[in-house]
């Protein structure tokens, strides 16, 4: 490995370095992003179809004995049940199995 060999200074060079300009702060403009005039779009159009949905959807369905509307129930997640099914018995097969041709060597 090489070692590090320092060049000398010029001679011609200053002792001391030239003052640094002084830069005002910068001010950046405001901005709007696309995103958040998509998301109040959204947010609108679906408050909107939900309180039309909720209207429509209070004249028609009458309540339930249990006191909700048939669509709160449906909204609400319920746990199906584990499906039970007769266990598949495998028998061994009697033919033998095939040889497999893997060469490493290419």
């Amino acid at each position: 490995m090489r070692e590090f060999k320092a060049q000398p200074l010029h001679t011609g060079s200053p002792d001391c370095l030239p003052t640094r300009p002084y830069y005002p702060p910068t001010h950046p403009k405001p901005f709007a992003l696309l995103t958040n005039d998509r998301g109040e779009k959204y947010q609108r159009e679906f408050y909107e179809k939900k309180i039309s949905r909720e209207g429509s959807l209070g004249t028609k369905n009458s309540k339930d004995q249990g006191g909700r509307s048939t669509q709160c129930a449906d909204l609400v997640h319920h746990a199906q049940p584990i499906r039970y099914y007769t266990p598949i018995n495998i028998q061994p097969s009697d033919k033998k199995t095939d040889k497999t041709n893997f060469s490493h060597d290419r």
